[in-house]
């Protein structure tokens, strides 16, 4: 192997580990902001936190956590276009799953720096049944 050889090896293995911190810090940035809510006797009960989303190509899953970062609610769903169809499942209750339906949808910021998306789920046929919000600001 000559030195000019060795280099560029050198630069591509540089550029990786680079690119794989960049895409981790992006991963830890990936948190969205979200909040639960169903209909009690005369109230709401309201939960907020944090939530981890993965979105692919006609899936989706959704985890809330709560301040200790356990996952405290679940979804599963499809995607087709905007709209998003799941089933939810609250951890640590005998609470039944719930089917929920809504819509993912993403915001432009004018001057093009960013942008905003968010997710909105409501419990299918039941208009004091659970609902769940989710936002993250984009880059």
């Amino acid at each position: 192997m000559n030195v000019r050889h060795m280099r560029a090896v050198r630069l591509c293995a540089i550029s990786v580990v680079l690119l794989g911190h960049t895409l981790a810090l992006a991963a830890a940035e990936q948190t969205w902001a979200a909040y639960t809510s169903i209909s009690g006797i005369n109230t709401w009960f309201v939960v907020t936190g944090a939530a981890r989303v993965i979105m692919s190509k006609g899936a989706f899953k959704i985890e809330m956590l709560d301040a200790g970062g356990d996952v405290v609610l679940a979804v599963n769903g499809t995607v087709r276009g905007n709209n998003l169809r799941g089933v939810v499942v609250r951890q640590h209750t005998d609470d039944l799953p719930r089917t929920v339906s809504g819509q993912y949808k993403t915001v432009k910021w004018r001057d093009g720096a960013g942008g905003r998306e968010a997710i909105l789920l409501t419990e299918v046929n039941e208009p004091g049944g659970l609902t769940l919000g989710l936002t993250r600001e984009r880059r």
